[in-house]
């Protein structure tokens, strides 16, 4: 190879590789440089966009997943936590409504105990039942919570229905409260 022809093809691969450009005169008449690309450099920053795009989109699915995840996750925990804590103060109403039973047997046998029970026509409550009916309120703020965040999407459908099956038999001991104070 002729090494006068070397800086003349070197000049040429250069001007293949890199957009060429022209300086033309504006409207102000100040130069401008307007760089003249061909339809495979267009291609390739359509594509890179194209490309960037999709990775945001897919990357903002994955964080998203990743978030809705930790949240069931912890909706789920504190609801379990909420049921074991109602189920504990479940056991202690239910020891306590014994003893209100064993009150009442003691006074129907006692004729003294029920006098104090019953005077003047008049119920004591506080003679038989000294904390009154119920002596726990049973919490379902991790049961609404998990309501409201949809949980419940992505359980089973029997596990859903022991659960709204417990809160709801959970709002009837709530309400048995008033029902007999009413009695």
């Amino acid at each position: 190879m002729d090494e006068t022809n070397e800086p003349e093809q070197h000049a040429e691969m250069e001007s293949l590789q890199k957009p060429s450009s022209k300086i033309e005169t504006g409207r102000q008449g100040k130069p401008e440089v307007v760089i003249i690309r061909n339809w495979k450099e267009y291609l390739g920053e359509s594509l890179l966009i194209i490309f960037s795009v999709l990775l945001a989109l897919i990357l903002t699915e994955v964080f998203n997943k990743i978030h809705e995840d930790r949240q069931r996750a912890q909706v789920l925990h504190q609801l379990r936590n909420e049921l074991l804590d109602n189920k504990r103060l479940e056991q202690e109403q239910h020891q306590y409504h014994l003893q209100v039973l064993k009150n009442i047997d003691s006074a129907l046998h006692n004729p003294a105990l029920a006098n104090k029970f019953i005077s003047n026509g008049e119920i004591d409550l506080n003679t038989i039942a000294p904390m009154g009916v119920l002596n726990h309120d049973l919490n379902n703020v991790a049961w609404e919570v998990a309501k409201q965040n949809n949980v419940f999407a992505t359980l089973d459908l029997a596990v859903y229905g022991i659960l709204t099956d417990i809160y709801d038999n959970q709002q009837r001991i709530t309400n048995s409260e008033e029902k007999i104070g009413t009695v």
